[in-house]
């Protein structure tokens, strides 16, 4: 926030999102939320809440019913959006903005290095990242596979008139992967980038009121903030609320009650960084219950996804304990160091969800295309230790990258 702004005890907003675009989004949740609701208890029919959905709806008929329902508004939608980039001006800026270009292949690169430690700063993104392209592009290619494989299933008489049988079947199995591919894009990359990432916890209700603050602005689209700073037309100046007392921050060699006793404070600290370690693979029970589905569904995966929560809990103790004893040591805030030993924790516990699960579904392909090789004992022993491995790391690393997040949600909270 600019000096001149904090003066006048006022917050500026950049309308970043048109009512028009808030609109469209608006239906294509509910469109998305109802394909999928309506949808997924036919891919998965023998689950108990698949069946309890489906009751719930009022039996496949009007299961079926609800989802053609959702299917016309999506693609009534997908229509209007078209129509709306083509003959509109804000829709055409829309396009070339959300266009990937050569800078976001650089982008791709800078942030993984910046993540890795290897580059001093985070790209500089215009209006749209390369991540909100991605997506963008993702809605559109996966859109288009689902109307089109959508219709085939709609009317498959029909369709084997045009096409021979085998491609009602390939429509089949196109229509539900695809369908089970966007359900996880949202629910994992999209909702994390847009809600749950430290920045904008626990929502940016930029898609309500389509609105930026200036320090969001600055710090996510720096590229667009500097074309659109001065232009004070496009902002909306706002009387800020009067700011509560700030809290007693404890820093580096203050006099807090509890750090003038030392002992009693490294043993609260590694208590209570112990308990989070403890909650941590209970919170990420779902992510592990996804991943179980996802390899076996017609498994016992609430049941499977139990066991990786028990042999975690004694390490993500240590290391939340850890994680809390060297912020006591460095005399650093209780809340800080709480929710800082809470993520490390749950980082280093979806470390091995992200080795395991890919390992997994390759170890499946090998299986299926070469039976022998899967079967050879030295090349299990081997494939083991390497995933073993691989997951400590970027369980490690997670849990150094997530320690930090939390740190920063615990001195805010403070």
């Amino acid at each position: 926030m600019s000096s001149e702004v904090q003066e006048r005890g006022t917050i500026r907003y950049y309308q970043r999102l048109s009512l028009n675009q808030r609109i469209q989004h608006a239906v294509l949740i509910f469109s998305f939320t109802l394909l999928v609701v309506t949808g997924m208890p036919v891919r998965y029919y023998e689950s108990p809440v698949s069946k309890g959905l489906v009751e719930l709806m009022g039996g496949m008929e009007a299961r079926a019913l609800l989802h053609r329902i959702g299917a016309v508004i999506f693609i009534a939608l997908c229509v209007y959006h078209a129509l709306y980039t083509v003959f509109t001006p804000r829709g055409r800026q829309e396009f070339v903005a959300l266009f990937p270009w050569i800078k976001d292949a650089k982008d791709i690169i800078q942030q993984l290095l910046y993540y890795f430690g290897l580059a001093k700063e985070m790209p500089r993104f215009d209006r749209y990242s390369w991540i909100e392209k991605f997506e963008y592009l993702a809605v559109a290619w996966g859109g288009t596979i689902m109307i089109l494989t959508g219709f085939v299933l709609w009317f498959p008489s029909k369709a084997m008139v045009i096409f021979p049988k085998w491609v009602v079947d390939v429509a089949r199995v196109a229509h539900s992967y695809e369908a089970l591919l966007a359900f996880l894009s949202i629910i994992i990359w999209h909702f994390y980038t847009v809600h749950l990432s430290p920045d904008f916890f626990p929502m940016n209700p930029a898609f309500i009121t389509g609105k930026l603050t200036e320090e969001q602005m600055r710090h996510h689209h720096p590229l667009e903030y500097e074309r659109v700073r001065d232009r004070k037309e496009l902002w909306e100046e706002v009387l800020r609320a009067p700011l509560p007392p700030e809290p007693a921050v404890v820093r580096q060699g203050s006099t807090h009650p509890m750090l003038r006793r030392p002992v009693v404070s490294v043993v609260t600290f590694t208590a209570a960084g112990a308990a989070a370690g403890i909650v941590a693979p209970l919170l990420a029970y779902l992510p592990f219950a996804l991943a179980a589905w996802v390899l076996n569904p017609k498994g016992n995966f609430w049941g499977i996804s139990l066991m990786p929560v028990y042999l975690l809990i004694l390490p993500c103790m240590v290391v939340g304990a850890v994680s809390a004893l060297v912020d006591a040591l460095k005399r650093r805030p209780f809340a800080s160091a709480l929710y800082g030993s809470l993520g490390a924790a749950v980082g280093f516990c979806l470390g091995p969800v992200l080795v395991w699960l890919p390992a997994a579904s390759i170890w499946h392909l090998i299986s299926w295309l070469w039976p022998k090789v899967a079967a050879n004992e030295t090349v299990l022993q081997v494939g083991f230790w390497i995933v073993a491995v691989l997951s400590l790391g970027v369980g490690a690393w997670l849990a150094v990258w997530a320690r930090r997040q939390g740190a920063k949600i615990g001195e805010w909270i403070q």
